[in-house]
């Protein structure tokens, strides 16, 4: 059986003082646990109407508190299977603003050491459109993370670089950046993964996280990680299967992808407290997801549109005038 699991580490579990999403900002702690717990529920129902047959999954650090209660409900009954685990590795100092994402990278190792066929973490500002079929037979062929496509120099490269010749003096500075919302393939390449992972987390304990806190995080040491698997095994670009859609002003991105040739997932960091919410007040009032089309329009996703060309414009207008 192939297995999902969204992991997610409630920060008043251990120490109050760990922020929950430097993305979500505003309110108190308990009002932005409450939206993700509603971005949890579109996450992972969304994947197990698309994919009945696999095990979707909430991996959490501690007990659900009972404030959170009717959203547990929702995804039990909907086939979702919560499990609680220790989140006893890969944690970052606590003024680190994304510490606890690195609970994902617990939840690889848990899950690779699992009787899963396959498996995949992804992070819960997700929607899943379209089944996984394909994504599975490509896991066949190994390792899949998300290539953000960031160039050489762009500033959170050129950090992860710097990072990088730092800990690694000997190596090449050559590291592409993968995002932090996607890790897939079989249990036996994502336990060769998950001890790389490890690997590089000892090596930043070693040198006293003397890094820069702001931009470490779960996505440095995937791609230093990978860096070093890619050694010895093949990392499959997943660009086919998921996309992330910044539905901001500055990020404005017109994109074939949700339409034409289509990825199975849509990750959507800037709906945590908007289009998501608006999907889970429908989904709780009709028990189904809209339609894609409608569901492109609550993210803030468009189909591209040619710019009517003025020469077209003038030639209708002259067989108009024509016909009069």
């Amino acid at each position: 059986m192939n297995v999902i699991a969204t992991g997610f580490a409630f920060s008043f579990a251990y120490d109050e003082k760990y922020g929950t999403s430097a993305q979500l900002s505003g309110g108190t702690e308990l009002n932005r646990l409450e939206i993700y717990m509603k971005n949890m529920v579109v996450s992972l129902v969304s994947i197990k109407r698309q994919n009945p047959d696999d095990e979707v999954m909430l991996i959490v650090n501690c007990d659900i508190p009972e404030a959170f209660a009717g959203y547990v409900r929702i995804l039990k009954d909907n086939g979702i299977v919560i499990r609680t685990m220790e989140y006893d590795s890969f944690r970052f100092p606590e003024d680190f603003p994304w510490s606890l994402a690195a609970f994902k990278l617990c939840v690889l190792k848990y899950l690779s050491a699992s009787e899963y066929e396959r498996a995949m973490i992804i992070d819960c500002d997700t929607y899943t459109v379209h089944p996984y079929t394909e994504l599975w037979k490509e896991a066949d062929a190994g390792l899949m993370l998300y290539n953000l496509g960031h160039s050489y120099d762009h500033e959170e490269r050129s950090i992860m670089r710097g990072t990088y010749a730092r800990m690694y003096p000997e190596g090449k500075d050559h590291i592409v950046h993968y995002g932090g919302e996607f890790i897939c393939g079989r249990t036996e390449e994502l336990k060769l993964y998950a001890a790389q992972c490890e690997a590089v987390y000892d090596r930043m304990k070693e040198i006293s996280f003397d890094v820069d806190k702001q931009r470490t995080n779960d996505e440095t040491v995937m791609a230093f990680a990978a860096a070093e698997y890619k050694k010895t095994k093949p990392v499959i670009e997943s660009g086919a299967y998921i996309c992330r859609y910044w539905t901001e002003k500055k990020f404005y991105l017109v994109s074939t992808n949700a339409f034409f040739n289509p990825v199975c997932i849509w990750h959507l960091p800037s709906e945590k407290n908007r289009g998501l919410l608006i999907m889970y007040n429908a989904f709780i009032k009709n028990n189904a997801f809209p339609d894609i089309d409608k569901a492109a329009k609550i993210f803030g996703i468009v189909k591209g549109r040619r710019p009517y060309p003025l020469a077209t414009a003038y030639a209708q207008w002259v067989r108009a005038r024509s016909k009069k």
